[in-house]
């Protein structure tokens, strides 16, 4: 484990990039800056809130349509 005794932030920088090939557990906030990518299933207990769009399978959340939606009671069909 590393520790700065006078509290100063650890700053890495790595231009060729950093590995990790471990578990990974991490207390506190975490700001990422810029692209991420992720492979794999994301597991998350709280809030997602995004600034823009959000698409899943390439659906819109904010422009798909429902066709088939009728006046009254009914559910709509899925995401066009």
């Amino acid at each position: 484990m590393l520790k700065l005794p006078d509290g100063r932030p650890l700053k890495i920088t790595a231009p060729a990039g950093v590995t990790i090939e471990a578990a990974v557990a991490i207390t506190g906030d975490v700001k990422v800056k810029g692209k991420t990518a992720l492979d794999g299933d994301i597991t998350l207990t709280g809030r997602l809130t995004a600034s823009d769009d959000v698409l899943a399978a390439g659906k819109s959340l904010q422009r798909h349509t429902h066709p088939g939606v009728q006046p009254g009671g009914g559910s709509s069909g899925p995401p066009k």
